[in-house]
């Protein structure tokens, strides 16, 4: 056991001639100090499993010799530096600073400081977090926060399991041992218990344990878990009470998972949901996974009440957790690997609830495209980071039946054809070429379809597409392929069979394969020609056992890496893997959508694959399943985008060099297309315990984004084809339309050289006159 001694002071600032100034707090009694003592070394001493022991030295007051504003001046850490020295506290021994004084309320512990909490913000919960760092510090030389992963982002501090959540969000309970504050009632807040992946930060989780148990990622397996209760201790025996899996999510790091209990430090989980009757024997209990990440922060990726057959995926890591029987020893959990990465809306378009939708994908961008309740053609652009639009794009030039069909497809990188069947059941044709569409649309005549005929279209090669649809009379598959100027031949028919939906697949050396729902054969509903076994050109052969109604959609794409998929409409949905001799199928996840309701399935990542459906409101959404560790879900959304310019404080514009492509710089004495960004909206987080962060991503005129070089600390450039962690950025509002942008390494804003009239760098620590900008929204 290792004991830490630390010192509670409470600072008041010197009017100048050495009499203390009062603070907001009126006083804090010697009782309310001890019992805040006696409990939080308490805590310390469960949480880490005995490993630290928590020694108090007799309270201080300290009248500093600092007036308020020499006070005010000085950073957390010089705060904390001085008054060790003011009070004269001895080496070896950690202040504790409570300062009441006028300033801010606020909580921090800078890197190798003790904690440092204002008084009004005194509460044993604030206290045992700000401890927390100062373990994680000594601990593993790494501290962070218990976060919640979001799109984009993560929200700071949004764990409400963790102590190291921030303060209002997490569990806490009033701690009857504890006497309030006269002016405070909150002041008794406290717990709940550190997350086992921060209690593994500060050193205190030894995976050779018998009370913590290791599943292999490969091999995975099953745990029986006690309730977590802190770290385990060094000569623990018995049932483990936290599994863990190395080597998983985007960063191969550690996950881990407990079963979390409304009893002792964690009876503030009793906020969570109503005690169960499910649970006679006592509080109900809550299954929790969380993720290491390299920032020192821990991720929840799964809170779910324990209850014997539910399951939780964990989405950002391929694992589910199925939930078995549970007594007062223990819960039985189950692991698999699971491909399945949830689903999210794509907001911003309404269609009927039955409408089509069609992606075509290059790389790691793709186009989804929809047909509204208006019968107004709608798109949106997912470039590598998130969905651009909100409100969808319009297309306009024609009008559709708000059930027709609709099909699109990739010809080369940024070149997409999209094909719509008008009113009147001709199909219509228009292209994108990156941010720039043809003309207007071109007909493509004759093929016998309607209004409403289902279309599907694949890529044979840079020139060259195959276009085919559903004959509304005799069921009858039509085919054509279609260049760069319309069709390049007649329309034909596929071998005769009475079909309902279709969908395409490239099959280059075979002219493209079509599969469709046989209309009239009870025992197999999908059917492809040329078979994928076969190859027979000739008919149909059919695709796996499934059987379900011919109306039911289909939609079909090639595996990057791998060959063709099937994803079928059935409830719940079924795809389809062709491994080269076999068809191979999983069920996914039920999802709210009618029998008829579109999906469109793509893939931009090897072994994984999206798929965009209609919901039964008309939402559009897109689903991610993939085994692999790194995969990152193609659903994030921008809340906004609009147009804007940066003015630095000589009146120079930044701009883009050349358009995009090379340097930025802020020399330009004109407004024109190198000086307009766009600026995507990722959204608003949560950071410091309730405060906001606004995270952008800029655009160039040519299509480049803005970054920061190494995130920060070095160059401002505009070079990347795509948003990644350094073209993201941090706009902080000064008011007046005056801004600053922070990068992603949170220690750096971008800066004009000079004031203005050079380039641009993102290399500075401090917000002065050359970090601020006049940023206005003007038209693209």
């Amino acid at each position: 056991m290792a004991n830490v001694r630390f010192v509670i002071v409470v600072s008041t600032v010197s009017d100048g001639v050495g009499n203390s100034v009062a603070g907001p707090v009126a006083s804090i009694p010697a009782g309310y100090l001890a019992a805040l003592r006696a409990r939080v070394a308490k805590y310390w001493l469960d949480t880490s499993g005995g490993r630290v022991q928590v020694d108090w030295e007799p309270d201080q007051t300290l009248v500093l010799t600092q007036t308020f504003d020499q006070w005010k001046a000085l950073d957390v850490g010089g705060k904390l530096k001085s008054a060790w020295e003011q009070a004269n506290i001895g080496d070896g021994i950690n202040v504790i600073l409570v300062a009441n004084d006028d300033t801010p309320g606020e909580a921090a512990t800078p890197h190798g400081y003790p904690p440092y909490v204002h008084a009004t913000w005194l509460q044993p919960a604030v206290v045992t977090h700000e401890m927390g760092h100062f373990f994680q510090w000594f601990g593993t030389g790494v501290t962070g926060h218990a976060d919640v992963a979001r799109t984009f982002f993560r929200d700071e501090y949004d764990d409400p399991t963790c102590i190291m959540g921030g303060e209002g969000n997490k569990y806490t309970f009033r701690d009857s041992l504890i006497p309030a504050l006269p002016s405070d009632p909150s002041s008794t807040r406290s717990g709940p218990l550190m997350n086992p992946a921060m209690v593994d930060q500060c050193g205190w989780l030894d995976p050779g344990s018998p009370q913590v148990r290791v599943l292999d990622r490969d091999v995975l397996g099953s745990a029986v878990l006690r309730t977590w209760t802190g770290a385990p201790p060094e000569d623990g025996v018995g049932m483990p009470t936290v599994a863990i899996v190395d080597g998983v999510g985007p960063e191969e790091s550690r996950l881990y998972v407990c079963v979390r209990q409304a009893t002792g430090w964690d009876r503030g989980f009793a906020k969570a949901g109503v005690i169960s009757p499910l649970f006679p024997q006592g509080p109900a209990r809550w299954l929790c996974a969380y993720l290491a990440t390299s920032s020192g922060d821990s991720l929840l990726l799964a809170r779910e009440q324990v209850v014997e057959g539910s399951s939780a995926s964990l989405k950002l890591v391929p694992i589910r957790i199925r939930i078995g029987s549970t007594t007062p020893e223990g819960t039985n959990l189950e692991f698999f690997r699971d491909g399945w990465r949830g689903s999210a809306p794509i907001e911003g378009v309404e269609c009927e609830p039955k409408a089509q939708v069609a992606v075509a994908a290059w790389g790691t961008t793709a186009d989804m495209y929809v047909i509204d309740r208006e019968g107004f053609v709608r798109y949106n652009h997912y470039n590598g980071d998130g969905w651009e639009h909100r409100p969808w794009g319009l297309i306009d030039g024609v009008r559709c039946d708000p059930l027709g069909g609709i099909a699109c497809v990739a010809r080369t990188e940024g070149l997409v054809d999209v094909f719509v069947t008008d009113t009147d059941g001709t199909v219509q044709r228009r292209q994108r070429h990156h941010r720039t569409w043809s003309p207007a649309w071109n007909p493509i005549d004759g093929g016998g379809l309607d209004e409403r005929s289902s279309l599907a279209a694949c890529r044979l090669d840079e020139r060259t597409i195959m276009l085919c649809g559903v004959r509304p009379g005799d069921g009858v598959v039509s085919r054509t392929l279609v260049d760069e100027f319309g069709a390049a031949g007649n329309w034909e028919s596929a071998p005769p069979f009475t079909m309902q939906r279709v969908a395409a697949t490239p099959a280059e050396d075979l002219g493209g394969r079509i599969y469709a729902t046989a209309a009239n054969n009870p025992d197999r509903t999908i059917w492809d020609t040329p078979d994928v076994d076969t190859r027979n050109p000739a008919g149909w052969d059919f695709v796996g056992t499934l059987s379900f109604g011919a109306r039911r959609p289909i939609t079909a794409s090639r595996m990057v890496g791998a060959d063709d998929f099937v994803v079928a409409g059935t409830a719940p949905p079924t795809v389809l893997f062709w491994t080269g001799t076999e068809w191979l199928f999983e069920q996914l996840p039920e999802l709210d959508r009618q029998p008829e309701g579109g999906l469109s399935c793509f893939s931009l990542q090897e072994e994984s694959f999206h798929c965009a459906w209609v919901d039964s409101d008309g939402g559009v959404n897109v689903f991610a399943w993939s085994p692999r560790q790194d995969f990152a879900p193609a659903t994030n959304q921008y809340q906004t985008e609009s147009t804007v310019v940066f003015q630095a404080a000589t009146g120079h514009f930044v701009q883009a060099n050349s358009g995009g492509g090379d340097g930025m710089s802020a020399n330009s004495g004109n407004l024109g297309a190198w000086e307009k960004l766009r600026m995507l909206e990722c959204g608003t987080y949560v950071i410091n315990a309730g405060a906001k962060r606004r995270v952008v991503a800029f655009q160039t005129d040519d299509g480049h984004y803005v970054g920061a070089t190494g995130g920060g600390g070095s160059h401002l450039v505009a070079t990347a084809s795509q948003v990644g962690p350094w073209e993201r950025f941090y706009l902080h509002e000064l008011g007046y339309s005056r801004v600053t942008v922070g990068c992603i390494n949170e220690s750096h804003f971008w800066s004009a050289v000079g004031g203005g009239g050079a380039a641009m760098a993102a290399d500075k620590a401090d917000e002065k006159e050359w970090e601020s900008f006049t940023m206005v929204a003007v038209a693209p």
